[in-house]
């Protein structure tokens, strides 16, 4: 399997789209990478362009959340929204996490700056992606506590990392509706968006065409 990057697109200064040819038997496929990055780190999604609109795609399962240059494999139930790299992590010793523990150890301490730098920037990609219509915003909101690992506080990820990101989601429109356009989670004024849901997957899944 072969990996070429084609060309890269600047959407902003910071934000770029980078067109990644995949081979694997002479069959080629065409991939788009959203990247996101500051000096210390970066984020990045996958998108696909249908119909001049561009679509999130949802994260491979069994994609690595966390980058030190190469995947930090064992990361991938980190459920951050995007993938985050970075050289200047500081990986545990089997290379699978990041000391995220509450130790007051510099280690720790330089890897929860950049995840909080890593925070900002997908900030500026949610805001951008709103700003442009860019479709399947739900995947952008896909965060929950990870599973119990000792590289990670869970307490610090919640008071950091899931906290200030739900808050950020409650307050921005990602929503699609059928007759009101996009909004926000929470509504103006007060209250929230109400969600049909039944505890039967079929029933569910027949929500959508009620």
């Amino acid at each position: 399997m072969i990996y070429q990057l084609e060309s890269i697109e600047n959407l902003t200064d910071e934000l770029k789209i980078a067109r990644i040819i995949k081979a694997n038997k002479g069959v080629q496929i065409s991939i788009e990478i959203v990247t996101l990055e500051n000096d210390d780190v970066s984020i990045a999604i996958e998108i696909e362009r249908k119909e001049g609109k561009i679509y999130i795609k949802e994260l491979d399962k069994f994609m690595p959340r966390l980058f030190c240059d190469f995947p930090l494999i064992g990361t991938e139930d980190f459920y951050f929204p995007v993938v985050t790299n970075s050289s200047l992590f500081n990986p545990n010793e089997p290379r699978n996490g990041i000391y995220l523990t509450d130790k007051a150890e510099q280690k720790v301490l330089d890897n929860k700056e950049l995840m909080i730098k890593a925070i900002g920037l997908y900030y500026s990609l949610l805001d951008f992606a709103v700003e442009n219509d860019w479709q399947n915003m739900f995947y952008l909101a896909a965060i929950w506590q990870p599973n119990e690992k000792n590289w990670v506080s869970k307490s610090w990820f919640d008071s950091e990392i899931l906290t200030p990101i739900r808050k950020k989601l409650l307050n921005t429109k990602i929503v699609d509706t059928e007759s009101r356009g996009r909004l926000a989670f929470e509504i103006e004024g007060g209250g929230y968006i109400d969600f049909p849901y039944h505890t039967k997957r079929g029933k569910r899944e027949n929500l959508g065409t009620m």
